[in-house]
């Protein structure tokens, strides 16, 4: 118990700051599974949601904080957590996510940057808001599920997850004129493979897409085929990916970039409605994409680093010739960093006069804006 005293400290001291209460739904029923949240409205609340599994086949669900009856948008937040395709990623990357990681997510995370509902330059500060756990290792796509998933942790079922979310959540959220769709890190790859699923979810109410820190690139020495065809081969992406992206197949593993041509050509109403924020020198990412290095020699070993330079050259090839082309927003960053919505940088992060949170609210709007330090 005394090894426990220090963390119970710094959550009542949390709770204490932040003036949130975030419960689970102890009376839970599955046929109405959010009436907990409305008997709650404004603070965050575990749900379990019928067919949510994580990489170990245990059950999981969202959280979710109703604002007003009459709030004008929903905000759908993927969390990141890197990904699981050797022993390394695997290793780094969360395989479990019940109600009590929730309570500390929502004590700790909850209420900061973009999900400060107190915060006046806050864009959907009085939106409701969900937050889908990362707990498949898949980038939240994946349908590669496990024969024995308490056994290899393999159960690759991300996408599946998002069609009963998508499902859930579009049945329930039908007054709402605007949904936000957005993630950090594996989460901002989600939010991005899932945004056609949401568009068809959602049907005729807008969904808009931010996308924080979870670049594609085009360029082969930052995004390396093999490693690509990894992903593809692991969690079964191509089975998730849209038929209709034909240029999005490719037999040597690259192409994935294909999808923001793809979105911003093919799909009507998208000019100024999808974004993506990233750092040009992303030490995570890099560390990440460092697998690829040398037609993926390292693929089974430790993680490592490849030069900043090369991420950056990547990262204004994809805002120059992919995105911008294509009326993706973009917000691209100096620096190392990774991921911007859940801190200070969201209100305090400034490129030519317009700060991080007003490029988000120019999403929302449909105005695209290209900004690049």
């Amino acid at each position: 118990m005394k090894t426990l005293l220090p963390l119970f400290i710094i959550l009542f001291s949390a709770v204490s700051w932040c003036g949130c209460n975030p419960t689970t739904d102890d009376d839970f029923d599955p046929t109405t599974p959010f009436d907990g949240a409305e008997a709650d409205r404004g603070s965050w609340k575990w749900v379990p949601l019928d067919g949510l599994v994580t990489r170990t086949g245990a059950a999981t669900g969202i959280g979710v904080r109703l604002a007003d009856e009459d709030a004008a948008g929903l905000m759908i937040y993927l969390q990141g957590g890197g990904s699981c395709f050797n022993d390394a990623s695997c290793s780094s990357n969360p395989k479990t996510f019940d109600a009590y990681d929730f309570l500390i997510w929502a004590i700790i995370s909850g209420y900061r940057g973009f999900l400060n509902k107190n915060q006046a330059a806050n864009p959907v500060k009085d939106w409701h808001m969900v937050f889908v756990p990362y707990t498949t290792g898949d980038l939240h796509f994946g349908q590669n599920p496990s024969a024995d998933p308490a056994t290899d942790e393999k159960n690759f079922v991300g996408y599946d997850n998002m069609q009963i979310i998508l499902s859930e959540l579009s049945t329930y959220f039908t007054a709402v004129d605007d949904v936000l769709l957005t993630g950090s890190s594996a989460g901002g790859y989600g939010a991005t493979f899932n945004w056609a699923e949401a568009e068809a979810a959602f049907g005729s109410t807008p969904v808009h897409l931010v996308n924080d820190c979870g670049p594609l690139p085009a360029d082969d020495l930052a995004f390396a085929p093999c490693l690509q065809q990894r992903f593809r081969d692991d969690f079964q992406l191509d089975a998730s990916l849209p038929a209709a992206c034909t240029d999005c197949f490719s037999v040597t593993g690259d192409s994935l970039d294909q999808l923001y041509d793809y979105y911003g050509q093919s799909i009507p109403g998208t000019e100024g409605n999808l974004g993506l924020l990233a750092f040009k020198e992303d030490a995570v990412i890099r560390a990440f994409f460092d697998f690829g290095t040398d037609d993926c020699v390292n693929l089974e070993g430790a993680f490592g680093s490849y030069a900043g330079s090369v991420m950056e050259e990547a990262i204004v090839d994809l805002n120059d010739n992919h995105l911008s082309p294509n009326g993706w927003s973009t917000f691209m960053m100096n620096g190392t960093q990774h991921v911007a919505l859940a801190g200070a940088n969201f209100y305090n992060k400034t490129i030519n006069g317009t700060t991080l949170a007003e490029w988000v609210e120019s999403v929302i709007n449909g105005t695209q804006l290209n900004l690049v330090e």
